[in-house]
């Protein structure tokens, strides 16, 4: 259980980027599903993987601004 409010804020903002990447990676099979049978759904899985990756650069960035260096293991912060 989180110690502070700034623990319980990082469990959040590290819950957010583990499950962004969790819904990268299913969209990945995603595209690969249908990158031969409907290039236009490809198209819009890869599209949502891309502001994936956006937005995981933004948590970063505002986990950098907000408490420093972003952990190399974020999955520490998920499973708090």
């Amino acid at each position: 259980m989180p110690k502070s409010k700034q623990e319980s804020l990082k469990k959040h903002v590290g819950r957010a980027y583990a499950d962004l990447e969790r819904a990268g990676n299913h969209m990945v099979a995603i595209h690969n599903a249908f990158k031969e049978a409907h290039s236009d759904y490809a198209d819009l899985a890869a599209a949502i993987v891309n502001s994936i990756i956006v937005t995981q650069s933004l948590i970063r960035r505002f986990w950098e601004h907000a408490w420093g260096a972003f952990p190399k293991d974020i999955e520490q912060w998920r499973n708090r």
